[in-house]
């Protein structure tokens, strides 16, 4: 949808700033919802959208597969943001 909505031309979009994936989130929804023809507040799919993915749930292999690379210089890259991390319930080794 977002994409859509970015498609759109929709002049107000370029205001957008980096920051956090909420308030980015809140910015962009308002503008998806118009573009569909949905008048509903955005705060509340914004919220729910946060409550769906801050519930991570590892692949079982992940974490040995993770441990088992030992000294290997590694990293995990992700477009979660301090909310997503503060809710997983798991540790990585550093």
């Amino acid at each position: 949808m977002y994409v859509a909505t970015l498609r759109s031309g929709d002049e107000s979009l370029t205001d957008f700033h980096h920051g956090l994936l909420r308030e980015i989130q809140g910015q962009i929804l308002p503008h998806v919802l118009r573009r569909f023809g949905v008048g509903a507040d955005a705060a509340p799919y914004v919220d729910l959208f946060f409550q769906v993915t801050t519930q991570v749930e590892l692949y079982p292999e992940t974490l040995a597969v993770l441990n088992a690379l030992g000294h290997i210089r590694s990293a995990v890259v992700s477009d979660a943001d301090h909310e997503h991390l503060a809710a997983w319930n798991f540790t990585l080794r550093r």
